[in-house]
């Protein structure tokens, strides 16, 4: 199921050229995943959300089409493995004296790392050049939805 909500956040990813350069930008807000931890030690949740916008850059190239449906549905991806890891981090570690900050840092740096893995990158602020819109994170419980759009 989860990879069903986040498979459907492509639509969110709307990639745009940055400068007259071959690499593309996605400017996303309010990306979040929810931490959950069951243990003899404490449980509870807590969301790790990104309030500025992460700009995903990925280069126009035969594998990212500019702007592409399979672009999109690829981001999608990378995003959900990069919740993946940090789900499997946050389990094997003490969620319970982890402060928020830190473990949001944390699932920033599993963005980055599945990101640049795959030739992109993932950073804070946007590359100079960036004129593209800021879209909202958003996901969906049922469905695919059609990430041509």
């Amino acid at each position: 199921m989860l990879w069903k909500k986040t498979h459907q956040a492509a639509k969110v990813f709307e990639y745009s050229r940055v400068g007259n350069t071959n690499w593309q930008t996605a400017a996303v807000i309010g990306a979040r995943e929810l931490f959950t931890v069951f243990s003899w030690d404490c449980t509870g949740f807590d969301w790790g959300m990104f309030t500025q916008p992460l700009y995903f850059q990925l280069p126009i190239n035969h594998i990212y089409g500019i702007n592409s449906g399979s672009t999109k549905v690829e981001s999608a991806a990378y995003l959900h493995e990069a919740f993946k890891a940090f789900d499997i981090w946050y389990k094997n570690n003490n969620p319970c004296q982890t402060s928020h900050t830190a473990m949001e840092q944390k699932l920033l740096e599993y963005i980055k790392d599945e990101f640049e893995e795959n030739g992109g990158k993932v950073n804070l602020e946007p590359p100079l050049g960036f004129t593209g819109e800021i879209t909202p994170f958003s996901t969906e419980i049922f469905g695919y939805g059609n990430c041509d759009q």
